[in-house]
């Protein structure tokens, strides 16, 4: 079973019918070893994709969740798609344009390395990657790189997409000691 933070029962009622099945469906599905994400704020412009789903190996999938039905689309082009959800005509963004501009920020926030930032704000021991060369394996230390480095995951890399403050503002204490202790026994 996938970890999804935060948990359904503390997000469920800001999600979709659609995102709530999704969520399930994932969090059900998928192997311990996923983390899936659920509506984070991403980059400077704090895109918000539906899911981030990441795994060690396999890397990262970023999901807009949709509750139309096909006959509520109208028209289709590469920028936006006309919907009548309720039978007003509206222009929204097209939802694979915008799974990939959000896939761009979660590139752009793990390229700045909030992870290694919030552990050196805790003066916790980090041995930090920003380009080739080799980690002291030996060392009881926890190892953070950059995912343009992570050529071929020497070792389990664990992304903390965020504003480096555990907790942020707002957020559940206890949730975010939960996430910190995946994300540092995963590192490790």
């Amino acid at each position: 079973m996938a970890t999804l933070i935060p948990s359904i029962s503390t997000c469920a009622y800001r999600m979709t019918s659609g995102e709530r099945r999704v969520a399930q469906r994932l969090e059900d599905k998928l192997d311990d070893d996923y983390l899936l994400w659920y509506d984070v704020p991403m980059g400077p412009k704090n895109a918000h994709p539906d899911f981030c789903v990441m795994h060690p190996r396999r890397g990262i999938l970023v999901l807009e969740v949709k509750d139309w039905k096909l006959s509520t689309l109208q028209q289709a082009d590469k920028q936006t798609w006309e919907i009548i959800p309720d039978g007003v005509p509206k222009s929204v963004i097209n939802p694979l344009e915008q799974a990939r501009k959000c896939a761009h920020q979660v590139v752009n926030a793990l390229e700045r390395d909030l992870c290694a930032q919030a552990l050196a704000q805790r003066k916790l021991p980090i041995e930090n990657r920003l380009r080739s060369g080799d980690f002291d394996l030996t060392s009881n230390k926890i190892k953070v790189m950059t995912m343009n480095v992570s050529k071929d995951l020497e070792f389990p890399v664990v992304a903390l997409p965020g504003d480096a403050h555990v907790p942020a503002a707002g957020e559940d204490e206890k949730a975010a000691a939960r996430v910190f202790y995946v994300a540092a026994t995963r590192a490790t």
